[in-house]
């Protein structure tokens, strides 16, 4: 127990470490320092169609009137614009792939820098490539009516070729302006050279006051210090400063209600759905109890921080977070700052993989993130498997008890992979849908928690929906755009909560379903458990003890067929037993 109880509670940030050290030093001998328990309730969006119209309203979204042909045609004029840009970092891939030396590198005639340039910069940020996206964009995020909303999107499936090119050239275009923001602060860096950090520092305090948060660090080495030194010396930084910082920050925060609020009152229409975290404790007050008494007790943490989805994630600073896409890594580092989590990143492209670590390698000379929170691995996210980052040392407990490596023997093709730890899996939303179907299937099998960031209705134009269909797994909730609920692209039912009118984006939570068995016999059995004493039974009810201390929707949220052939051992058999 005190050996698990040390584990559970090291902070990754230097912030929270030193408010650990500064409390420890009060505390009277033989007391225990209060455990680090979230006690806030997050509950989910209860009117989610009549918030979207109002944020909508207020925000001056336009809404959109033309007729659904006029729409889509001017969706698939936007692709033909760019399609020759297209083909030119297609030609760049073959060349790269070919043999370099007898054939010449494909290049094109840039009417904006007056010069020659690589194809591999056919879709980098200038006039053409930047009013094309901006009018993409615009146009997938202004309101629409169901029916209209539907209309377009018929007319734009049998297109389905030049769709797929628009969504292609967005996601190269994309990167490209990733990697030139990256370039510009990467010069930044060098430039300014030991004076960055006080640059950075000085910066920050004149534009937010005195102790800027991590938050605003991040943002004035990203955004407000290459601006200014752009606007000083135009020839000397070329180039687009980053345009979407908030964005990232906004659309990070909010996707982590999709783990703040309990998974059991997240699904409207589920036949176990509570419409409160009020109602679940009323008809379950064991749990109010246990939450209320688990800053005290290491046990009753224990038991908070292994039931989520009853408690929602409320120590998400001792979990650890992969996120496959590293690239720009605004999305990992935003939310180690906002968790104090452990961040690994994804990616099979070496220099997007270079340029992360050099980017955090700032960052943590900025103080904005903790040493060694990061991990960046240079992998295929087929060529990895996500192990929970405390899974038993026993391994994977099989349907009949016996126990397997964590490799499973069952699963072969499994072997000799990259294996990385991780509680809670992000995918990018550029990942292809067959790569994450693939990945969710065989390579996170073992993951409790995967979020998709994903997309919905006319943000389908910009990358690939991805539907769910894994037996293992249980669609929880979605965040979603404002747009997509007032027409219909997410149904209420489904929505956690929303995201800002600019952001296009979805995500969804699933949670594995592979050892709802084992969780369920776990809660039937608590009144066996040591920490059951611990618990003030006064101040709640107990059930009658035939019908236990569970009503019958906690029961219907695990009910899931026995046809699983492995799944994971209940981690709180033996950190809290």
């Amino acid at each position: 127990g005190k050996q698990w109880y040390q584990r559970r509670v090291r902070g990754y940030g230097c912030c929270t470490t030193q408010a650990w050290s500064d409390a420890a030093e009060t505390l009277l001998p033989g007391e225990m320092r209060p455990l680090e328990v979230d006690q806030t309730r997050v509950e989910r969006e209860s009117s989610p169609v009549t918030t979207a119209i109002r944020l909508l309203a207020s925000d001056g979204v336009p809404t959109e009137t033309r007729p659904p042909s006029q729409i889509a045609t001017e969706f698939l004029a936007l692709s033909r614009g760019l399609e020759h840009r297209w083909d030119l970092i297609k030609r760049y891939t073959e060349w790269l792939s070919g043999d370099r030396e007898a054939e010449k590198e494909p290049t094109f005639w840039d009417e904006s820098s007056k010069q020659l340039r690589s194809a591999k910069f056919a879709l980098a940020p200038c006039p053409l490539v930047n009013d094309s996206l901006n009018k993409t964009v615009n146009l997938t995020l202004r309101k629409y009516s169901r029916s209209r909303y539907r209309a377009v999107m018929r007319q734009l499936k049998e297109r389905k070729s030049e769709i797929t090119t628009l969504r292609n050239i967005c996601i190269h275009a994309e990167g490209s302006m990733e990697n030139e923001a990256l370039d510009i602060i990467f010069k930044t860096a060098h430039n300014l050279g030991e004076g960055l950090s006080r640059r950075v520092r000085d910066t920050a305090t004149e534009l937010y006051g005195m102790d800027p948060t991590q938050i605003e660090l991040l943002r004035t080495l990203v955004v407000d210090l290459p601006r200014r030194l752009q606007n000083a010396n135009p020839s000397e930084y070329p180039g687009l400063v980053f345009l979407y910082f908030e964005n990232y920050v906004h659309l990070v925060k909010a996707e982590l209600q999709l783990l703040k609020v309990p998974g059991i009152i997240q699904n409207g229409l589920g036949s176990y759905n509570y419409p409160s975290t009020e109602e679940l404790f009323s008809n379950n007050p064991v749990l109010r109890t246990i939450l209320e008494e688990s800053t005290r007790n290491p046990d009753l943490y224990s038991f908070v921080s292994s039931f989520p989805e009853l408690f929602g994630h409320r120590t998400l600073k001792d979990k650890t977070f992969t996120f496959v896409g590293a690239g720009f890594p605004l999305t990992g580092i935003v939310l180690h700052i906002e968790t104090g989590a452990s961040i690994n990143l994804i990616d099979y492209d070496i220099t997007a993989v270079e340029n992360a670590r050099r980017f955090l390698a700032l960052t943590e000379k900025l103080g904005i993130t903790a040493p060694g929170a990061f991990k960046v691995i240079h992998a295929d996210a087929r060529d990895v498997v996500y192990i929970p980052a405390e899974q038993p040392v026993h391994g994977l407990r099989m349907l009949d008890g016996t126990f397997c490596s964590p490799l499973c023997p069952l699963k072969p093709e499994l072997k000799g992979k990259v294996v990385v730890p991780t509680d809670i899996l992000d995918l990018a939303s550029a990942l292809p849908a067959d790569i994450t179907a693939k990945v969710i299937a065989e390579n996170a099998a073992f993951v409790p928690w995967i979020r998709k960031r994903n997309v919905r209705g006319m943000s389908e134009v910009l990358y690939e929906r991805f539907e769910l269909d894994d037996a293992k797994f249980r669609m929880i909730g979605e965040i979603t755009p404002p747009q997509c609920a007032v027409n219909g692209a997410t149904p209420a039912h489904l929505i956690t909560g929303l995201t800002a009118t600019w952001n296009v984006n979805s995500c969804q939570l699933y949670m594995n379903m592979s050892n709802f068995y084992s969780r369920m016999d776990f809660l039937d059995s608590i009144r066996n458990r040591p920490f059951y004493d611990n618990i003030k039974l006064g101040i709640f009810q107990v059930r009658d003890e035939e019908k236990g201390l569970w009503d019958r929707r906690i029961r219907e949220f695990y009910k899931k067929p026995r046809n699983s052939p492995c799944y994971l051992s209940c981690t709180i058999e033996h950190s809290v037993a």
